[in-house]
């Protein structure tokens, strides 16, 4: 179905603007548990591939990489789809815009997307505030959240030459998140 319709429909609009309305969709049915139990039942992996990664042990390698979901807006849609970790990042002190627009491009030849955001997220603060709702909310439904969260970050900020923000900023995190 996404061969037919998915993509051409995104292909014909803006790149950024369909990454954002594709995350935004996510967040909205990983927040209804029918939906959420559906996207469990379409994207569930077949066979579980354990990998042992840096101490940590993983059911697959599927995860999904630093960059797609820079402000932690859809976490319950990336577990519902089967991956095994999810990285936030990057992510700085300050809430950013990243460079400036238009910074997103398709290279259709090379069946591409050439991405030159920057380091556009909300803050480390939001994004702590995020992931605490997400946690809040696993709690009160008595799940145990069964994907890992990683969080990266970059020393390139605002405030390039001072290291001191961004060490705060890394103690602003829940210390069970990894780096």
């Amino acid at each position: 179905a996404y061969r037919w319709f998915g993509r051409p429909l995104l292909r014909f609009q803006d790149s950024e603007k369909a990454h954002a309305r594709s995350l935004r969709l996510l967040r909205i049915a990983s927040n209804n548990p029918l939906s959420r139990g559906l996207l469990k039942l379409l994207y569930r992996p077949r066979v579980d591939v354990p990998v042992s990664l840096f101490g940590t042990t993983y059911a697959h390698p599927f995860g999904l990489a630093a960059g797609m979901d820079k402000n932690a807006k859809a976490l319950r849609g990336w577990e519902a789809t089967g991956l095994s970790f999810v990285e936030i990042g990057g992510v700085t002190m300050l809430e950013q815009s990243g460079n400036p627009k238009p910074r997103m491009f398709r290279a259709p030849h090379a069946q591409a997307l050439v991405n030159r955001m920057g380091f556009n997220n909300n803050g480390s603060e939001k994004i702590q505030r995020a992931l605490d709702i997400l946690k809040g909310v696993i709690n009160r439904e008595n799940k145990r959240h069964q994907m890992d969260e990683h969080l990266t970050h970059s020393m390139r900020s605002l405030l390039e030459d001072e290291v001191i923000p961004q060490l705060e900023n890394e103690l602003n995190f829940d210390p069970t998140l990894q780096y």
